[in-house]
């Protein structure tokens, strides 16, 4: 039978910072097709890269006209001194977003800043998701930094999803998922094969979420990891595709 996916971790768009063997917007839809993924929440690389208002906007246009695409906005300060806050929380609110991205450290700010802050107050006011990759919240040694710990108990309307975990992080991932109920992570870059089992079996998989990591990498072996989990059908489909539908639907 097949399995409903969708993909909490792509971006959508070129780079200029690396060949990438899918190049631009309509080849990363045509691949989520390939693979029978049935949507994607997507960021623009524009957005991620250089500009985030005029990424975003770019974004806008292809998932206006894709079901496939679900718009992950990429905030930062850019927004506050270009539109303002109150003008980005009316865009955020008349689109529909429900997932939001930050970049501190691509885009200038910190995590520790009163920017992230006003981000993550937003995202409360409007019940918007926030996504940050591991490497955002690491120091200069590689170990987490308590201010993510912080902001996740600051801020416990606010659910926070962290993308491409290595498995030599794994413990730390353990006390957000213990700790903090507004956390989820997803696995896409985690080179271990038992991540699921292991997660499931001592936090449910309630906040666990699927993602490729598309297209910096090929969804094969993200398909492949969950396929052949040794977990539950109702599992996998939590991880698959309902824990994310849950989390689209809150505040809707």
């Amino acid at each position: 039978m097949k399995m409903r996916r969708i993909d909490v971790h792509c971006m959508i768009g070129s780079s200029a910072n690396e060949p990438l063997e899918i190049r631009n917007e309509r080849e990363l839809i045509d691949r989520l097709a390939d693979y029978n993924i049935d949507q994607a929440i997507v960021f623009h690389s524009v957005a991620r890269d250089s500009n985030p208002i005029a990424g975003n906007e770019k974004l806008l246009e292809w998932t206006r006209n894709e079901d496939k695409l679900i718009p992950c906005f990429i905030l930062s300060p850019h927004y506050k001194y270009d539109r303002g806050w109150a003008e980005t929380e009316r865009i955020l609110r008349e689109e529909n977003i429900r997932f939001v991205r930050i970049c501190p450290r691509l885009h200038g700010f910190t995590l520790h800043g009163a920017h992230t802050r006003e981000i993550f107050e937003m995202a409360a006011r409007l019940r918007i998701h926030v996504l940050i990759d591991h490497s955002e919240i690491i120091d200069a040694y590689g170990k987490d930094m308590e201010i993510f710990e912080h902001l996740l108990k600051a801020h416990p309307g606010v659910n926070v999803i962290l993308t491409s975990v290595s498995h030599r992080n794994i413990m730390v991932v353990y006390g957000y998922l213990e700790n903090y109920p507004n956390f989820y992570v997803e696995f896409s870059t985690y080179a271990n094969t038992l991540a699921y089992e292991d997660a499931v079996s001592r936090f449910g998989s309630e906040r666990l979420l699927w993602g490729t990591e598309m297209p910096f990498r090929m969804p094969g072996s993200a398909i492949t990891m969950l396929s052949y989990a040794d977990i539950s059908v109702g599992d996998k489909e939590n991880i698959a595709y309902k824990n994310v539908v849950k989390l689209m639907e809150e505040g809707a």
